[in-house]
């Protein structure tokens, strides 16, 4: 149940992830009639359904926003827009008013058919500003702060209105400073918080749903991977927080049992056990078998950077931006690695 909870609470964000990246890049569930473009010239009158998903809301827009460090540009009939825009629907409701600078979309707010905000830019200087995102019944969905083109700040809410993400980072270097995983109800469910920003030291609680810790240890984070790896004590709780295991990890490698209560099914750290070369004499016998062969498929292995046989959010992440720059990179490939990442253990 607790993984369940974790999985929930990421989805939400990798969806608004994917979707600042590329409107209909991943999701299956948008519509195929949906306009991922808007066409050239002084009116753009669509349908409702041609620009709204049930899944993101109205992102059409987003692509030509400023937030983005190479937004795309609107154009007109002649050059590209200018000043204050609003677009109507085919029957006269407004869905967009945006002011645009030579084509670049600056504050604008989107409108649901009933009238309310669907989402809302406000601008404070080129790749720098604030994004307020809703739902239909008026909680908010998102909100994602930016500074020099990149999000700080973000925090995802379920439907009922309750937070169900919070990533802070520091706006100028992009260190987490603070992940914090929550489930439907509200309660805390995952915690990162930095404990040392020479080191970039950090603390990570699991909880157990009725609030009990299931997990605490020692992270550091990794600049090159932009991902954490346990690097120190690790303990484990069963429900009544009494500890069930205690182990030492350096950079993510395991590196001894101080003890060990749990059945053999749950020690991960025994696959991770690699059997040393025989031909050395010095080396220390190593009791458990080799690794196997990678799980992840040949296709989408490439994507898996730190070579754990695992894929994370970060390494979807870092996909998604090679997508953009490598050819070889299909949209097929990207939708296996992210169903991968959701169907992996």
């Amino acid at each position: 149940m607790l993984k369940e909870y974790i999985c929930k609470a990421k989805v939400v964000r990798i969806k608004f992830v994917f979707t600042m990246m590329s409107c209909f890049l991943t999701s299956a569930s948008i519509s195929a009639q949906l306009i991922s473009e808007i066409p050239a010239g002084s009116v753009f009158t669509p349908d409702f359904n041609q620009v709204e998903s049930e899944e993101f809301g109205i992102v059409l827009y987003d692509q030509y926003a400023n937030f983005n460090i190479d937004p795309k540009v609107r154009r007109g009939l002649d050059a590209p827009i200018e000043g204050k825009v609003e677009d109507f629907s085919t029957n006269n409701l407004l869905i967009h008013k945006g002011f645009y600078k030579e084509g670049k979309l600056r504050a604008y707010t989107n409108y649901f058919q009933n009238e309310s905000i669907e989402r809302e830019y406000k601008y404070k200087a080129d790749g720098v500003g604030d994004l307020f995102v809703y739902y239909l019944n008026g909680y908010t969905r998102s909100v994602q702060k930016y500074y020099n083109y990149l999000p700080y700040h973000w925090e995802d809410y379920y439907d009922n209105g309750v937070l169900a993400y919070v990533e802070t980072k520091n706006k100028k270097t992009q260190i987490p400073e603070l992940i914090q995983e929550n489930n439907y109800q509200g309660k805390t469910i995952s915690i990162i918080e930095i404990s040392d920003n020479k080191s970039l030291k950090y603390l990570k609680t699991i909880y157990y749903p009725n609030g009990k810790m299931s997990e605490q240890g020692e992270l550091t984070y990794i600049e090159e991977i932009q991902d954490f790896r346990k690097d120190g004590r690790y303990v484990t709780y069963n429900t009544k927080e009494q500890i069930t295991s205690e182990l030492v990890y350096q950079r993510g490698t395991f590196q001894e049992v101080i003890t060990d209560n749990r059945p053999d099914s749950e020690k991960d750290y025994l696959s991770n056990v690699v059997a040393t070369a025989e031909s050395s004499e010095e080396t220390q016998e190593v009791k458990s078998a080799t690794l196997p062969s990678s799980k992840i498929p040949s296709n989408i292995i490439r994507f898996d950077k730190d070579q754990n046989d695992e894929i994370s959010n970060k390494e979807i992440d870092m996909a998604v931006n090679e997508f953009f720059e490598d050819d070889s990179i299909t949209k097929d490939q990207i939708n296996q690695l992210v169903n991968y990442f959701f169907e992996q253990d």
